[in-house]
């Protein structure tokens, strides 16, 4: 019923040699034998084209521009060095994480955006360099809407030479579906059926332009609504026809394949996409958006069980009861989904940051964990900084014990002569000031030249004032430039246990010399058994214990602190945003043992408030008095993961607890 892939066939995958022709290259054979490209392409014309794009590409023309010499460094702060903060998956994969306004495309369609360039245009007079830019980033977007338009139009083609050999009903339905992309997205939408399919197309659209991650769909109970009711009301449709609606683009949006190399499947497992929808909340003027429709995802999701797009749930203490008891039994089936999010710490971060109360309470779930202002905050570029890795660095004067002792950081002193616990923490912090300044200066540089090299066309056409502007989302044509860049710190618990680990059992107690701490890390704890085991009972975070919990929110306070003052590209400020995603596997292998007992190459703790793995004891009622510790007002999106056992959520009773757990934990 819904049209549109993402490849030329099924779980193909689409490749993006402007995005990054060396590394296809370097990587030929498992680039060419590991993905399915399709039938319509051989691995002689990906070499060909790859070649092309050799010292084109935006990868390419990024390391033209920095230099031999940064491009080492930066090679030796990321993955394919100490794994400090991330750098070949700064430049090799797509960006996103934001949230276009799809429901512009829906409403004004194709040529009522195209009007609005013309429009633009014909107040362009090009005087200098910058209105000359203005004017081809114009064209190039209408360029890019019109060819939108064709593409929808082959698809009614295709469909109704396809009707000429079907049998009747399906004959119906692909003349249906020949008449809907005739209409759509060239001109607004007339039905809810119209709706979904133009928000398809749009995503892969947005897809095929710049390769996106995270690229969300916003609220889609709430700007699909008014179709969705007035087809019902009309008698057009009915709520099991709407229901395979979503279930179809449930489908389709799950056939998707990221085309990642080896390093950044290493870091991002499980090919996520990490489209979201966002369910439930509340009305711009404050009262509970939960409608019929809402009611229609959820059973979507749980009839085709696939996991794309993810769903996340908006809670505040208005939610309808039913539909939030619905959202739980969904979560019961094992997907992994609904998300569940507080409204009011989000509402209250995006007032802080400059929205309006009108655009604050719309929020949406961009990518995974990000609340955002739909259709005017930009693209965002995670730093991805490795907080354990920061601690085993300081830990060790500097050095990075898994790569022969290299110097990389700071020399702030041996373990051996700090004389109390502070004063390491403070050389601890000093680290972390140093990478900080690093990274985000490296991603500053790679945001500005994507800008230049990769700029996202086509969803400029979805956000507020990119026309007006002349400029493209990932540069400075976005309402806002808030969240546009963050740190996406993993290993912050980690670092919190270990911390407490030496105050308790080096610096408190004397149990363990600083010497013997050090061999005993060297070794990975293999013939210091004793030593393990008194480091494995040091308080650990999730476990309500104040004496923990406090060095994480420390931590968390200090990385705020020190990320609002750093100045992003295009006038934005960093932010704190911990999610981790997979990464917490790929930080892991790169961090050798830690105080806090965890073994050398293992993960580290999921997530921004999770536990580390088998250390939280007390219940799920502890773990979230523990995260309750944080202040996550100021935190950019912040992810606690919690898995129960399946045989504890046997009954609506069972029901009822996970419920009163998660209202809980948002009321603290």
């Amino acid at each position: 019923l819904l049209v549109g892939d993402f490849a030329s066939r099924p779980m193909a995958a689409e490749f993006f040699p402007d995005l990054a022709a060396s590394w296809i290259l370097e990587n030929f054979e498992e680039a060419t034998t590991m993905w399915n490209f399709g039938k319509d392409i051989t691995a002689d014309e990906i070499r060909d084209i790859c070649e092309y794009w050799k010292n084109k590409s935006n990868k390419d023309l990024y390391d033209l521009h920095v230099g031999e010499k940064e491009t080492a460094e930066a090679n030796e702060y990321g993955e394919k060095g100490s794994w400090i903060f991330a750098t070949v998956t700064e430049n090799q994969t797509g960006k996103g994480w934001n949230i276009p306004d799809f429901n512009r495309a829906i409403t004004l369609g194709f040529k009522g955006l195209i009007a609005q360039i013309d429009n633009e245009l014909e107040q362009v007079r090009i005087l200098d360099t910058q209105s000359l830019k203005k004017h081809d980033f114009l064209i190039a977007l209408k360029t890019t809407l019109e060819a939108g338009i064709v593409f929808a139009h082959r698809y009614a083609k295709l469909a109704l030479e396809l009707a000429e050999t079907a049998h009747e009903k399906r004959k119906e339905e692909l003349l249906q579906i020949a008449e809907i992309c005739n209409h759509i997205p060239e001109n607004p939408a007339r039905t809810f059926h119209e709706a979904v399919q133009c928000m398809h197309l749009c995503h892969i659209m947005a897809f095929w332009d710049t390769l996106f991650t995270g690229l969300s769909f916003g609220r889609v109970d709430q700007f699909l609504y008014p179709y969705y009711k007035r087809d019902i009301e009309t008698g057009l449709i009915d709520r099991n026809f709407a229901t395979e609606i979503i279930e179809c683009f449930r489908v389709k949006q799950s056939s998707k394949r990221n085309f990642f190399n080896a390093v950044i499947r290493k870091a991002l497992t499980g090919e996520t996409h990490m489209h979201n929808c966002t369910l439930g909340g509340i009305t711009t003027d404050g009262k509970d958006a939960v409608n019929e429709l809402s009611f229609v995802w959820l059973d979507a999701a749980e009839r085709t069980m696939v996991p794309h797009p993810t769903l996340s749930i908006r809670w505040h203490e208005k939610l309808n009861f039913d539909f939030a008891m619905r959202a739980i039994e969904v979560c019961k089936k094992g997907l992994g989904f609904p998300a569940w999010f507080a409204d009011t710490p989000a509402i209250e971060y995006l007032l802080s940051q400059g929205a309006t109360l009108e655009e604050a309470r719309n929020w949406a779930v961009g990518g995974c964990v990000l609340h955002t202002i739909v259709g005017k905050t930009p693209s965002t570029i995670p730093t991805v900084i490795n907080i354990g890795k920061i601690f085993e660095i300081t830990l060790n004067n500097g050095r990075d014990p898994l790569r022969q002792g290299k110097l990389i950081g700071l020399q702030t002193g041996e373990l051996s002569d700090f004389k109390c616990y502070e004063d390491f923490m403070d050389a601890f912090k000093k680290q972390l000031k140093y990478f900080i300044n690093i990274a985000t200066n490296h991603s500053n540089k790679v945001r500005v030249i994507r800008s230049i090299n990769y700029p996202e066309l086509f969803i400029s056409a979805l956000f507020d004032d990119c026309i007006k502007k002349g400029d493209s989302i990932i540069g400075s044509g976005g309402r806002y430039q808030f969240n546009a860049q963050y740190a996406l710190t993993g290993g912050v618990v980690d670092a919190a246990n270990s911390l407490a680990a030496l105050k308790k059992c080096v610096f408190e107690d004397k149990t363990i010399s600083p010497d013997l701490l050090m061999k005993a890390l060297s070794a990975n704890f293999e013939g210091y058994e004793d030593v393990h085991k008194i480091l494995l009972a040091a308080p650990k975070y999730g476990n309500d214990d104040d004496y923990v919990d406090e060095i994480v929110a420390e931590i968390y306070n200090f990385l705020c602190n020190t990320l609002k003052d750093i100045d992003g590209a295009f006038g934005s400020k960093y932010v704190e945003s911990p999610h981790s995603l997979s990464w917490h596997g790929s930080m892991g292998n790169s961090v050798g043992a830690l105080p806090s007992g965890r073994k050398a190459h293992t993960a580290l703790a999921d997530g921004a408030l999770s536990p580390c793995q088998g250390t939280d004891k007390s219940g799920p009622s502890a773990v979230i008095n523990s995260a309750g510790k944080v202040d996550q007002v100021p935190i950019f999106g912040t992810l606690l993961n919690m898995k129960i056992l399946p045989s504890s959520l046997k009954t609506p009773e069972d029901s009822m607890k996970l419920l009163s757990l998660i209202r809980t934990y948002f009321s603290t």
